[in-house]
């Protein structure tokens, strides 16, 4: 089939998909020009000549003018029935995102209108301050699912919040590490233990993964 389309995540070709499981694929960002522009998606065409339908939050239109040639750092969701894919403007949207996942009743579509509410910042102190009425306005969320997501995160939040940020090819070696383990079959919350125990800012992704795998196996 020439076509390939499962709901907002699209290939022109198929033939330029690489040949893995679905369960094992993992996108972590992606380079092209934005060619066309909904309320909550975009459409991304690479250098390959793949177009990618990605959801943002739709407080993030104008961050994303057609032509404008960007990278957006990608959450993939693969169900039986779909395949969804989420973009982000920083590595940081994308952690937080993650982390918002991690609350029980919270999903996808929920996580991406929380980063809808402003700036990021803003929200990370909110939930540090425990703040759950500014979280209850987010459409879908709830006042009991905003509180819950306060208590579980604002220890989180702090924490990271006290620490020096890596720079952009030090993260971008961090997650690429954590998403490779994950891809081989191992949990989220013990590849991130794994790398953070062993990361240093000299490793590249090849050699962090080496020794992650080692210490895991």
């Amino acid at each position: 089939m020439d076509t390939w389309w499962c709901k907002r995540f699209w290939c022109s070709n198929s033939d330029h998909l690489p040949s893995v499981s679905l369960k094992n694929l993992m996108i972590t960002f992606l380079e092209g020009k934005v060619v066309a522009l909904t309320k909550n998606t975009l459409v991304l065409l690479t250098k390959g000549g793949v177009g990618y339908g990605i959801q943002i939050p739709k407080t993030h239109r104008e961050k994303y003018p057609i032509d404008l040639e960007v990278k957006i750092f990608t959450h993939l969701k693969v169900s039986e029935k779909s395949m969804e894919l989420f973009g982000f403007s920083s590595q940081e949207e994308k952690d937080f995102f993650s982390l918002l996942l991690g609350v029980k009743s919270v999903g996808p579509k929920s996580a991406m209108h929380i980063l809808g509410l402003g700036p990021i910042q803003e929200t990370k102190d909110a939930i540090a301050r425990k703040d759950a009425k500014h979280l209850s306005t987010v459409q879908g969320l709830g006042k009991k699912t905003a509180e819950r997501l306060v208590v579980e995160l604002h220890t989180k939040i702090e924490s990271l919040t006290s620490k020096e940020p890596l720079t952009e090819k030090e993260a971008s070696v961090f997650y690429e590490t954590i998403d490779a383990l994950v891809a081989l079959g191992y949990s989220k919350q013990e590849s991130n233990t794994c790398v953070k125990s062993i990361f240093s800012p000299k490793e590249t992704t090849p050699s962090l993964l080496k020794k992650a795998l080692k210490l895991m196996q």
